[in-house]
């Protein structure tokens, strides 16, 4: 059975520093070479990998790694927090034809879960040239502990972001009834009534 997408690990560092995150919290650690992430994308049955994090924009090899997946014909997506510099990345990544766009997460715009305002500046610059390049991307909102929803997607209204699609997702560990769950995919197609919302991890009440 082939799926449609599977993430890859490739870093489980990153110096975001969200409150909430397990990898904010971790000792450095010593980075998967390509040659291992190339295999394991080969080995993958899904039809495109998710290249994820920690923060894979602080993977050291990230650039000699896409390259290799496109030597051996894997599409992948990156999934960012968003408060890394995009640009140095964009050239290589814009002329790699099995590049189909970034995943930005969210979690560094809710205050209660990051109040660094560089990375929230870094974040929306980041947005801003994503837009300017035409470079497709897509929003992934975490709900739970520390996240407003609402602020949150006044600030997406506010800037104007256009993604191709929006991930909803549940933080692991706190449960959603299924009242509170359509709560959030309405608020979120209240802002963005034409988008496909998609649903990502979701931790439900045992029956």
């Amino acid at each position: 059975m082939q799926y449609d997408s599977e993430l890859l690990l490739i870093h489980e560092d990153c110096r975001a520093g969200c409150f909430h995150c397990p990898y904010s919290k971790k000792k450095p650690s010593q980075p998967k070479s390509v040659n291992t992430l190339i295999e394991m994308s080969v080995l993958s049955k899904a039809r495109m990998i998710l290249l994820s994090g920690g923060e894979p924009l602080e993977y050291p090899f990230l650039l000699p790694l896409v390259t290799a997946l496109e030597q051996v014909g894997k599409p992948f997506r990156i999934a960012t927090g968003g408060h890394i510099n995009i640009m140095p990345f964009l050239e290589i990544l814009q002329n790699n034809r099995l590049f189909t766009g970034f995943s930005v997460g969210t979690d560094v715009m809710a205050i209660r879960r990051n109040n660094n305002e560089e990375f929230k500046m870094q974040w929306i610059e980041n947005l801003r040239i994503l837009s300017e390049w035409g470079c497709p991307y897509s929003l992934t909102i975490t709900v739970g502990s520390g996240m407003q929803l609402e602020p949150l997607l006044k600030l997406f209204h506010y800037h104007k972001l256009d993604p191709n699609f929006l991930m909803l997702s549940g933080m692991e560990g706190e449960i959603f009834d299924d009242e509170e769950w359509n709560g959030f995919l309405q608020n979120i197609q209240n802002i963005y009534p034409f988008k496909i919302i998609k649903v990502g991890f979701r931790e439900c009440k045992k029956v």
